[in-house]
């Protein structure tokens, strides 16, 4: 008996070749759904969506270049700009500078002093603010200056930009070399946009001109005025000092630096040093610089000219006559006067020594042949008890200093003032000096204008008691 399944007929289903999908049935209990894939349709459609794809990339990416296009264009348009801008910007400060000058800078007899009188009129200086020059550096040695956006500016054409903004300076032969740029002459400025000048730890505004002196290279700081003053009286005096005192020095700094500016001979007017003032480079601090800005543009005067003004740490009760310490120096509306507000100064009180080896050192490099030093004898004349000349006698004969070179000669941080006693340690053949103040005692007293801050005193009751002939005016 045939085996009934063998009677039953079963449902015929399609033959299906190739790679197939199944999905789940459409209805519960129905068979599940399949789907042939032809390989040629999908490598097709593939196809089709790869040029479709490729169609939109590129779409996007000539609009991308339209883009950078546009804005190269732009850009290169700025930089020409900003091309122009900086030459309207340096022609302009070269016409300023020149206008806003002294009248006695113009014609260096014009305004210089005659006879022992500072003659400056205050009429002569007004305008517009001026640019100082002051001297930041001098060396035999190559230097290294940083900062963005340097360039280097010439006399005639375009400023050269600096890679990496670096510019790399070093004396060769009898002129100046730049690293990438060759040879240069004397007077080459370099300035940037974007910020200070650094030069090691230290940083300048404005620009700086590269000057020649022999074998030395010389660094010149071209600055408005304000801006340098600002880093004066961060330099001299310290940050936590007081508002009035810093004002007090703001206007005796600036009124240094116009005379200066006024009778200086040279490719600059000041050097950064105590020689003339401290200017560190270092940042400014907030209180000098408010200080700075409240007093813009004031100076000293006395009769209708400018006072010749200086200034030292600390006078130790009394001030010194300007003929004393230099005699051959003009000057206006500055003499002795009382000061009574600086005893709390550290070098009120100091002790030094000096070794007949060390006078015989600076005889000899002064061209003297002396080989013993016997005595040295001291001579005053002034109210404040300074010494106003040395005579050293040797077995050679007598060399006399004045006060002043005495200490300068000998070290002025040593030896601190010309207000000493002596007596000579024969044991130790030294002579051993005790004084009072630091400094050439001249003008303003730091220590006493800090010293009248903390009592109550305004810059102008401070200015008032060591220039008591002098009034303020506004120059710019």
């Amino acid at each position: 008996m045939a085996e009934p399944s063998r009677k039953l007929k079963r449902r015929s289903d399609p033959v299906i070749r190739g790679p197939v999908v199944i999905l789940p049935p459409t209805t519960p209990g129905g068979p599940p759904r399949r789907f042939a894939i032809q390989p040629g349709r999908v490598i097709g459609l593939l196809a089709l969506m790869f040029l479709l794809g490729a169609g939109v990339t590129g779409g996007l990416f000539a609009w991308h270049l339209t883009g950078l296009s546009q804005d190269y264009a732009h850009l290169d348009d700025e930089v020409q700009q900003l091309k122009h801008e900086l030459t309207e910007l340096r022609e302009a400060s070269t016409a300023v500078s020149s206008a806003s000058e002294p009248t006695a800078m113009a014609d260096p007899e014009a305004g210089a002093p005659t006879g022992d009188r500072l003659d400056l009129p205050i009429s002569s200086l007004r305008g517009e603010e001026p640019r100082v020059r002051v001297a930041v550096l001098n060396t035999t040695e190559e230097v290294l200056l940083t900062g963005e956006g340097l360039v280097l500016v010439h006399e005639v054409g375009e400023p050269t930009p600096m890679p990496r903004g670096r510019v790399r300076i070093k004396p060769h032969g009898g002129g100046i070399h730049i690293e990438g740029v060759g040879g240069v002459r004397p007077g080459t400025l370099i300035e940037s946009r974007l910020g200070p000048i650094s030069l090691g730890d230290r940083s300048y505004p404005g620009r700086l001109e590269v000057q020649k002196d022999g074998k030395h290279i010389i660094l010149v700081n071209v600055v408005g005025m304000e801006e340098y003053v600002a880093g004066v009286v961060s330099s001299e005096l310290p940050a936590s000092w007081g508002l009035e005192a810093k004002k007090a020095q703001a206007i005796a700094a600036r009124s240094y630096a116009v005379m200066q500016m006024a009778t200086a001979e040279g490719g600059w007017h000041l050097e950064a040093t105590v020689m003339d003032q401290a200017y560190s480079g270092k940042p400014v601090d907030a209180g000098s610089r408010a200080a700075v800005t409240a007093t813009h543009g004031k100076v000293l005067s006395a009769g209708g000219g400018l006072v010749s003004v200086y200034y030292s740490s600390t006078c130790a009760g009394r001030t010194e006559e300007p003929e004393t310490v230099w005699p051959d120096r003009p000057s206006n509306g500055t003499g002795a006067a009382d000061c009574g507000f600086c005893k709390k100064a550290p070098s009120f009180h100091w002790n030094a020594t000096v070794t007949t080896a060390k006078l015989l050192e600076v005889l000899k490099a002064q061209g003297h042949r002396a080989r013993a030093v016997e005595t040295l004898q001291l001579r005053r004349s002034t109210r404040s008890g300074r010494v106003t000349s040395v005579d050293v006698v040797t077995d050679k004969g007598t060399v006399t200093w004045s006060g002043n070179d005495f200490r300068l000669l000998l070290g002025s941080t040593q030896i601190k003032s010309t207000r000493f006693e002596l007596r000579f340690d024969e044991a130790n053949s030294q002579f051993a000096l005790t004084g009072t103040g630091f400094g050439h005692g001249v003008g303003l007293c730091q220590y006493g204008a800090q010293g009248m801050d903390q009592a109550g005193h305004d810059h102008t009751q401070i200015l008032g008691r060591y220039f008591p002939a002098a009034t303020i005016e506004e120059l710019w």
